[in-house]
């Protein structure tokens, strides 16, 4: 994966908004439920539901942004320390490369055509 690449994915706001949308969905939810076992009227549980909804939408968008700079800052350390060397080689000079290297272990083995 290219620098380019991984900018590009680390701009990304999806990640940042599935978890907000799960924080808020539970938040609104447990609101929910709780609301109907305290015994309050439905139009109580629902406002509470929604402000709920509001206030777990907005820690759900500052962790999930956080998030989204601790994994990209990870990966940047990562692929600085491992660098991925740009070469021309190709597979076939690779297995050419192998194919003789076991020859000269073993100069006896037969080859098998099919």
């Amino acid at each position: 994966m290219s620098n380019s690449t991984l900018d590009k994915s680390l701009t990304s706001t999806s990640p940042v908004r599935a978890v907000a949308g799960s924080f808020a969905l539970c938040g609104f939810t447990i609101a929910m439920i709780a609301g109907w076992g305290a015994g309050n009227s439905i139009d109580v549980i629902v406002i509470r539901a929604l402000f709920s909804l509001f206030f777990c939408l907005l820690i759900g968008l500052f962790t999930g942004y956080f998030c989204l700079s601790a994994v990209g800052d990870y990966l940047k350390s990562y692929m600085s320390a491992r660098p991925v060397p740009d070469s021309n080689v190709e597979v076939e000079d690779i297995a050419l490369e192998i194919r003789t290297k076991r020859e000269q272990q073993h100069p006896t083995a037969k080859k098998i055509n099919n």
